[in-house]
């Protein structure tokens, strides 16, 4: 689990999470609560996916119930804000 700072289509995180790898991005998961958002940063957009928690395949056969806390990933979009400070 963690903030690998790189996007899915990176070369450097092949070995992570490419076809080879028998490791599973929980928010593929079923289990995952999501709003949809692919993204962890920024407007949480899928080009804003820079962290990960990857399971093994003994692990995903355990997961009950899964999620990301985001609040506030996306918030500008979300709530409103005050229009100045002053």
């Amino acid at each position: 689990m963690g903030d690998l700072n790189d996007t899915p289509d990176s070369d450097s995180l092949l070995p992570l999470i490419g076809n080879g790898s028998n490791l599973t991005n929980v928010m593929v998961l079923d289990e995952f609560e999501s709003d949809g958002r692919e993204g962890t940063h920024g407007n949480a957009t899928a080009s804003g996916k820079l962290d990960y928690i990857l399971l093994s395949p003994k692990l995903v056969e355990l997961v009950e119930r899964a999620g990301v806390e985001m609040h506030g990933v996306w918030g500008w979009k979300e709530w409103n804000s005050f229009p100045t400070f002053s």
